[in-house]
């Protein structure tokens, strides 16, 4: 195994109303659920037995109060960063699936091919997500040699660092739970990337959505 130089923890924002209800969130915000702030103060003691130096943030309304849960708890000042926002799915946000197949059908039978290079109208490619979260992951490594960094990001940006760090391209389509405010810790060594953990939630998975999210 190569030297570890660095360590990148990512925690999925809590749950909010739109994933209760289904609906697709893009750039759009919706605020946690009760649960969701539950989530986020479980996640909050479980990180407490890890050492943070840093915590970085998505600047969209669920995550950052997420992270100002965890902050708080962990005593980390956070540094917002909006390359860790997700995915922009510009006319299909703010919409559930069977609203994208009646409003939106060809637009959305595209964005579900999964091709990395088709952009959504009004929207973002995959592949220009990728590009802008992976360059904020590999950017905090450099800049933080040595020292263990804490993310909360969003659940597409978060399968992106998934499949870079394990060398799967952009494109494969690859089914695995996602669930809101499980710990997923990435260490960099001087051969790249490796997967630590994935999916943790501590004794019993208490802070688990019931039905965890597919990402196809």
């Amino acid at each position: 195994m190569s030297k570890i130089m660095s360590s990148i923890t990512v925690v999925r924002h809590g749950e909010t109303e739109w994933n209760r209800r289904g609906m697709h969130q893009g750039m759009l915000d919706s605020p946690l659920t009760a649960r969701g702030r539950e989530q986020a103060y479980q996640v909050a003691e479980l990180l407490q037995h890890y050492t943070f130096h840093r915590l970085y943030s998505s600047d969209l309304g669920r995550a950052a109060e997420t992270a100002r849960i965890v902050g708080t708890a962990l005593k980390l000042t956070i540094n917002f960063d909006e390359r860790l926002r997700e995915r922009n799915l510009g006319k299909l946000g703010g919409l559930t699936v069977s609203q994208c197949k009646t409003e939106y059908p060809e637009i959305y039978e595209q964005y579900k091919t999964g091709d990395p290079g088709y952009v959504v109208p009004g929207g973002e490619s995959a592949a220009q997500a990728y590009e802008r979260s992976i360059g904020c992951f590999e950017e905090l490594a450099v800049r933080y040699p040595g020292e263990s960094v804490l993310v909360i990001s969003h659940g597409l940006i978060l399968s992106y660092f998934l499949k870079h760090s394990l060398g799967i391209p952009l494109g494969q389509k690859i089914r695995f739970t996602l669930k809101n405010c499980s710990v997923n810790r990435f260490l960099k060594g001087e051969n790249g990337w490796m997967l630590d953990t994935w999916g943790e939630t501590g004794p019993g998975g208490r802070n688990n959505l019931t039905d965890p999210a597919m990402i196809h």
